[in-house]
């Protein structure tokens, strides 16, 4: 972890731009400036920058306000500093399925790296990113196209070290496809490859980031949970996000939660939404629904009740190939700024960034079902 933390923060302390970072083992051997942070934007300057090094004591409460959804959605943005020292960077994807058919595509090109190779650039450029793995990783798992008992191959972990992933969330309705061994199998080969695994029961993630905690806690609310996996009854949130917030500064919580292909969160989400904020999260992440579903500021805290999908083969439909991933940006364990990134998934498993009409389409979508939200 210490080795991704140092690459990024090198990266950045390029100002306004974004970098490809070349790892071997770890070791960061190359930087090349690709552009803007912002994707979709070129250059072609190559530097040298010597990473500063700087930890700082920035513990502010976490749960001071967020910002506004008026100003996550503006098209007028005020940039973040981010050679700022007290900056910390989290990006959080939609739904992953390197099953299926992002399985057999893979599989047929090859390449593991294949479904991220437009973002990893992105991906690989925040202090922690965080996804939500939506199958077992399992050895003999069968290639095919249809079904709904997911697995993928274990050489997928080599995709997810190379879009930069730190902390993978378990907690679904498809980890346990495999039973019991399938289970162990993935979080042996996540925990073998320096990823972080959240979702199970057990001591929380906490990763410490230049002096600021973040802990990572992770819910499933669909179907029948498995051993080993955190139920989202109310109970087990609270007692999980504060045993959580008890080791770390800020608190993110994943939840796996609500009804498949709808625009809007059902009552149970906004509750258990509600309910980690209470608890003592700083930032709620949710997924399932495979639809980009809106934001919510409340009481301190900050909620994507679905990011969407990122890696999957649902090409049936246009709302299933979209999703967004979303940049929280914290100055210290503040959450100050947060911007979408939206993705439209080609070829049965590769996001790529949208840009212009399409781009502001989806963020204008997303905006609209947030401000119905808002309204009581």
């Amino acid at each position: 972890m210490a080795t991704k933390v140092a690459g990024r923060r090198l990266i950045q302390a390029l100002t306004a731009a974004a970098a490809t970072v070349f790892i071997s083992a770890g070791i960061v051997t190359a930087v090349k400036l690709i552009g803007p942070v912002s994707p979709g934007l070129t250059g072609s300057e190559s530097v040298s920058v010597a990473p500063t090094g700087v930890k700082t004591e920035l513990r502010e409460s976490s749960m001071a306000s967020p910002p506004d959804i008026g100003r996550v959605f503006s098209e007028v943005r005020s940039p973040v500093d981010e050679t700022d020292p007290g900056i910390r960077t989290v990006i959080a994807t939609g739904d992953i399925l390197p099953a299926r058919t992002v399985n057999t595509q893979t599989l047929k090109y090859g390449d593991f790296t294949w479904a991220y190779r437009e973002i990893a650039g992105f991906t690989a450029s925040a202090d922690i990113t965080l996804v939500n793995l939506e199958t077992p990783l399992v050895s003999g798992c069968p290639a095919t196209d249809s079904g709904m008992i997911f697995c993928g191959v274990p050489d997928h972990i080599y995709g997810l070290k190379f879009a930069g992933i730190d902390v993978v969330n378990i907690a679904n309705n498809h980890i346990g496809n495999f039973g019991a061994d399938g289970i162990s199998q993935t979080k042996q080969l996540l925990a073998a490859s320096d990823f972080s695994v959240s979702g199970v029961t057990g001591e929380p993630v906490v990763l410490d980031i230049d002096g600021v905690r973040f802990g990572f806690a992770g819910f499933n609310d669909i179907g029948e949970v498995p051993d080993g996996i955190n139920p989202a009854s109310p109970e087990t949130v609270t007692a999980v996000i504060s045993r959580t917030r008890g080791k770390s500064d800020v608190v993110i919580a994943s939840f796996h939660w609500g009804q498949e292909y709808t625009r809007m969160p059902s009552q149970r989400q906004i509750s258990l939404a509600r309910q980690a904020v209470d608890a003592g999260a700083t930032l709620v992440i949710g997924n399932h629904p495979h639809w980009i579903q809106p934001v919510e500021k409340y009481a301190g805290g900050f909620i994507a009740y679905s990011h969407g999908n990122t890696v999957f083969d649902q090409m049936w439909s246009e709302e299933t190939r979209l999703g967004v991933l979303g940049k929280y940006t914290f100055h210290g364990s503040r959450l100050i700024d947060v911007e979408y990134f939206p993705v439209r998934i080609e070829s049965f498993g590769q996001p790529q960034f949208l840009k212009g009409s399409q781009k502001n389409h989806v963020l204008e979508m997303m905006a609209s079902a947030s401000a119905v939200l808002l309204k009581p």
